[in-house]
């Protein structure tokens, strides 16, 4: 699948008003639009973290993701929700999930956009890309105003 295709599908996977969901999006490398959305459990459901942290489960990520990254896939990019904010990243996300992986997509249902975020090896996060949801899909934009807007 294409990858806006793959982002529209996770946004339909993850669609809890309260908790934070979130996955994996995996790329496979030798062959054209070829990603995937993996949606992993959180690891806080049901405590009082949910709402403001999704943290992949650990045992999940080891079965579902792993395997395939030894197979050459590769592990593309996190994707989580914020139900009740906008689709900036936490002190939370920065601190303790965006240093785990390169690319952090945020969906915020409130707003429908998603907030793309890279970031390097010294740990340094920058914008990257909004899509904006329409009735048609979702249309990217590279302006981050549009994501507070």
């Amino acid at each position: 699948m294409k990858l806006i295709e793959v982002i529209h599908e996770a946004t339909q996977q993850c669609h809890d008003e309260i908790e934070e969901e979130g996955g994996i999006i995996i790329h496979n490398p030798s062959v054209e639009d070829s990603y995937e959305f993996i949606k992993l459990t959180n690891q806080n459901t049901g405590k009082a973290l949910a709402p403001v942290l999704w943290t992949a489960d650990q045992q999940e990520y080891a079965d579902k993701i792993l395997p395939r990254v030894m197979k050459g896939e590769r592990h593309f990019a996190s994707f989580h929700t914020h139900p009740r904010f906008l689709a900036i990243p936490s002190t939370i996300d920065l601190s303790q999930l965006f240093p785990g992986f390169s690319i952090n997509m945020i969906y915020s249902q409130t707003t429908n956009r998603i907030s793309v975020w890279e970031t390097d090896k010294e740990f340094h996060t920058t914008f990257s890309t909004v899509y904006e949801g329409t009735s048609d899909g979702f249309v990217e934009h590279k302006d981050i105003n549009a994501v507070v807007a």
